[in-house]
């Protein structure tokens, strides 16, 4: 199943919040992850530690930012482990310092990924990158 971000409870936007997740819970494992424009263009900060998800997917009309983070400090290393595919077609992704993106399926970018200042991961599996025509697949700081 699929569970949409809100990004609208109030309290921050942090992703251990269940009022952001539409429905009123956390992403369970294996449960595949939106952000919808259509929605909510709400930021993100992702700081759910060591999440299992199905696939992890911020569609086209989705403006927002989803930043990693560490559970207890914005450094401190996470990781999201996607069983399918990661799309980052809207948006801006920053893996920030520490982080790590596994997908098992391809990763397809046609919004913004950043990488981060240093120590960033991303491991895609056999069936690859798909990178947006005209455009850049990473950004790094200047």
């Amino acid at each position: 199943s699929d569970l949409t971000w809100l990004g609208t409870s109030g309290f921050g936007l942090n992703a251990d919040i269940p009022q952001n997740w539409q429905g009123g819970q956390l992403p369970l494992p294996g449960e595949s992850i939106v952000f919808d424009g259509g929605v909510s263009n709400a930021d993100c900060e992702w700081n759910l530690y060591y999440q299992n998800v199905g696939a992890f997917s911020m569609k086209g009309n989705y403006s927002g930012t989803v930043r990693l983070r560490g559970a207890f400090a914005p450094d401190d290393f996470n990781t999201i482990n996607a069983s399918s595919h990661v799309s980052v077609l809207g948006g801006r992704l920053e893996l920030g310092r520490n982080h790590q993106i596994n997908a098992q399926g391809k990763l397809t970018v046609r919004g913004v990924l950043d990488m981060g200042p240093d120590n960033a991961q991303l491991f895609v599996g056999p069936q690859g990158v798909l990178k947006r025509p005209g455009g850049s697949l990473f950004t790094w700081p200047r």
